[in-house]
């Protein structure tokens, strides 16, 4: 009788197993590196993770995160996380919003406008787009979306510490509500 020896794929050389490791999403790397001892070690290689979010998003800011072998694969899934989160959660107890810059304290809402020229915002008949954000430290910062620069804009109203409610709506961003929730100074 005759003894057939049967191929597994962990026999194969480590960098054979890390080459077809690279044709997975992020799912199947995971399940992938369930399986045994020598497929996790496979899945758990730099470059591997390092591709799937430079392939994903555009700008990866990986120096939050300490040195390590698994620093882009722990990148990965905190991002993605956090994508998560955002789909199905609610800001400021499942995520907070950093991104823009300017502000000293975390973002509670945004809402896109459009001004007209000279830097002043006409609420009544908007012309250019803007994204104005509400921080939680009461702050009210607008970026010009053609030029990807923050400006300075005169507000319609002179109040020290004048605070918008944004409505949400279907997309989550809306118009602001024109009139202004007042904090007294404290």
């Amino acid at each position: 009788m005759e003894s057939r020896e049967t191929l597994s794929l962990d026999r194969l050389p480590f960098d054979c197993i890390v080459t077809l490791c690279e044709y997975f999403s992020a799912e199947d790397l995971a399940r992938f590196g369930r399986v045994c001892t020598v497929f996790h070690e496979a899945t758990q290689v730099g470059y591997l993770w390092r591709r799937l979010s430079l392939s994903r998003w555009a700008f990866c800011d990986v120096h939050q995160i300490s040195e390590g072998a698994q620093r882009w694969r722990r990148y990965f899934t905190a991002r993605r996380g956090l994508e998560a989160k955002m789909d199905t959660g609610k800001p400021l107890r499942d995520y907070r919003v950093r991104t823009l810059r300017g502000h000293e304290k975390d973002i509670v809402s945004v809402a896109v406008l459009r001004e007209t020229g000279g830097g002043d915002i006409n609420w009544e008949n908007p012309s250019h787009p803007l994204v104005v954000s509400l921080s939680g430290d009461g702050s009210v910062k607008a970026w010009d979306v053609t030029q990807s620069l923050r400006r300075e804009v005169k507000w319609p109203w002179d109040y020290p510490m004048a605070r918008f409610r944004f409505g949400v709506r279907g997309s989550g961003i809306s118009e602001p509500q024109l009139a202004p929730v007042l904090a007294s100074p404290s």
